[in-house]
């Protein structure tokens, strides 16, 4: 008898008041490493034990793998040795030393990839290689090795892999704030059936589903679906998920006003995560206590939290994790008023977000997950009509010879177009991801040469009328008006490739570029008061096509106010209300007759390209300017 089968068979026949009282699973395997009748069984007892390492205090974790590492020295198997592969992996992610997890990971199943008799040792260390890419953020590649472990699972049945993938791929999509696309995924885990003679952990799976649904303000759901995952993890002995759901329910109560709850709720979730010993989940939690701190007005504690916590990321090497930091410090910030850090923490945030760029684009992110749904759906109808073919045969198999000759030619002949038809239909999806790929291609090389000509171009005509004005003081007028399209070209070209970068653009970052401008403005043009009023909202996702003629429409009224308004004083103002975002541009100067300029053929406001661009990207634009009032510019979106 297979001897995991046999230790399985174990933990089920424990006595039934045992049960009540302990998690049976756990309690059980502690008894048989113990007491195992020998060296063999005790291991793969503590082996199972090592699997269950979010229900036990780290410390007890870490015994039972040095007990493991003992035994192996006696019992010496390809399922051991991978078996505990994945368990040291753990440990060595725990302590900070990801290229030795990465590094026992990839050389034990170099040594054993062609044992076909550990298929299921072998998908858990190829899930722990795809996780690593999730942990790097490295999403794209990340979601891509995730969805070949959940085919390979389902081929398997091997449903507990099934979950922990379909896991890492919601965990994917919600780090991006993907969260309608993220809550499909954990959907998938949490409305599982159990399976017969399986027990699935799933109290990680719906906290998580209960996190995207508080983030896109579903509450009640939200409340509904972590009080599950809480008695979930309870009922489990889920040390982890407990923390974790602590912090979530702690974050929802924020959100619908009953702020006296959380704090209790989030010092719960750091005892317990120090309990168990895990820095990256400690510092998480430390974040949102540091958002917490945010909105009862509690600054400097916010910020000293946030601090620690961002300290304890970079020192552990965790990338992605300190966006949560920095946007416990950008609350605080914000709340306290406090512009120039807050301008500082959005300006770190953005470049965070433009380094992981590259390798997770929405585009990139997208193709995979049709490309999946297309071999799944490609999979289901091949299934479909095979099954038809069988109950075919079925009916007809007391047939005469002749007729079931035919029979069976008629199926392979099916067979033979259904293959057929696979193969155009893969051979049509990678002739799609070929354009997309040449498209992509063709859009960094226009921007490069973008970068490398125009810029350079650029440069040079700034460069020359300098050195022309300093020649020839008579041709200052000239040479001031030459410098003046030089900026203003690199100015596009900057804003023109920021845009490219992505698909769509945060309305925090436009804004940001705005703020920017501003100050960049003001330093130049000292006689005019630049003033920012307001944010951007949090939540506007703006597609980068729009939100470049925003910042260019922008740009030209601010530059508008200065070259002909002969203004004191320039305003940036943002606010937000019934769903729309609002920006004006308003100064103090002459102002203009508006009707009049309107029918001027030479437009030296460049009114007609504002409403061009204002047109051609759905923004709604209003100017108003009378001689002596000043001029106000407003963009909605």
């Amino acid at each position: 008898m297979n001897r995991f089968l046999f230790v399985l068979l174990l933990l089920f026949s424990v006595n039934k008041k045992q049960c009540i009282a302990q998690t049976p699973k756990i309690d059980s395997l502690k008894k048989i490493s113990y007491s195992g009748k020998d060296a063999s069984t005790r291991l793969e007892a503590i082996l199972l034990l090592l699997r269950e390492s979010d229900s036990m205090p780290f410390e007890e974790w870490v015994r039972f793998l040095n007990d493991a590492e003992a035994l192996l020295k006696q019992v010496n198997t390809p399922a051991t040795n991978c078996a505990f592969a994945f368990s040291k992996s753990k440990y060595f992610i725990s302590n900070g030393n990801a290229d030795s997890a990465r590094y026992l990971v990839s050389s034990t199943l170099e040594k054993y990839k062609t044992d076909n008799t550990i298929k299921q040792q072998l998908l858990l260390l190829e899930f722990r290689l795809a996780a690593f890419l999730v942990d790097d953020g490295k999403y794209k590649d990340g979601i891509e090795a995730m969805l070949t472990i959940v085919k390979k699972a389902e081929e398997q049945k091997d449903n507990k892999v099934w979950c922990y993938a379909c896991n890492s791929i919601g965990f994917c999509y919600m780090d991006m704030g993907r969260y309608d696309e993220a809550i499909v995924w954990f959907k998938k885990v949490v409305q599982l059936k159990v399976f017969p003679n399986e027990r699935l952990n799933i109290a990680k799976e719906i906290n998580n589903l209960a996190s995207c649904l508080n983030n896109i303000k579903q509450y009640d759901s939200a409340l509904y679906y972590i009080t599950m995952g809480i008695e979930k993890a309870k009922a489990e002995q889920n040390l982890r998920a407990l923390a974790n759901g602590y912090n979530i329910k702690a974050d929802i109560l924020i959100n619908i006003g009953q702020k006296e709850k959380a704090e209790a709720l989030l010092m719960q979730a750091i005892n317990i995560r120090k309990q168990i010993g895990n820095a990256d989940f400690i510092a998480s939690d430390m974040a949102q206590l540091s958002i917490y701190y945010a909105t009862i007005g509690q600054y400097e504690k916010g910020i000293s939290t946030a601090n620690e916590a961002l300290k304890i990321f970079n020192e552990n090497k965790l990338i992605t994790k300190t966006m949560f930091a920095y946007e416990a410090l950008r609350l605080n910030y914000k709340n306290k008023g406090d512009n120039k850090n807050y301008a500082f923490v959005l300006e770190k945030m953005l470049a965070l977000k433009d380094s992981l760029y590259t390798t997770n684009s929405a585009e990139a992110l997208t193709e995979l997950q049709q490309k999946f749904e297309v071999e799944k759906k490609e999979k289901t109808i091949a299934q479909q009509q095979l099954d038809l073919v069988k109950r075919k045969i079925l009916l007809y198999s007391a047939a005469i010879g002749t007729l079931f000759l035919l029979l069976i030619f008629g199926y392979r002949f099916k067979k033979y177009q259904q293959k057929q038809k696979l193969l155009a239909e893969e051979k049509r999806i990678q002739n799609e991801l070929a354009v997309k790929d040449a498209a992509e291609k063709e859009r960094k090389r226009i921007a490069a040469e973008l970068h490398d000509n125009l810029g350079v171009q650029a440069n040079a005509i700034l460069h020359n009328s300098t050195l022309l004005n300093r020649a020839n003081e008579n041709q200052q007028a000239v040479v001031e008006d030459l410098q003046d399209t030089a900026k203003e070209m690199l100015l596009n070209l900057r804003e023109t490739l920021w845009a490219m970068k992505t698909s769509d653009v945060p309305a925090t970052d436009l804004w940001l570029r705005i703020i920017n401008f501003m100050k960049q403005m003001g330093r130049h043009y000292t006689a005019i008061n630049f003033k920012i009023e307001g944010e951007a909202p949090d939540d506007f996702i703006i597609p980068s096509s729009k939100a470049l003629n925003m910042v260019l429409m922008l740009q030209e009224a601010v530059n508008n106010a200065v070259k002909h308004a002969a203004a004191t004083e320039i305003k940036a103002t943002s606010n937000t209300a019934a769903n729309e975002w609002r920006i004006a541009i308003s100064d103090n100067g002459k102002g203009f007759n508006l009707p009049l300029v309107k029918t001027e053929k030479k437009d030296s406001y460049g009114l007609g390209n504002m409403q061009e661009r204002a047109t051609a990207s759905a923004i709604s634009l209003s100017i108003s300017s009378e001689t002596g009032n000043g001029t106000s510019v407003i963009l909605t979106i």
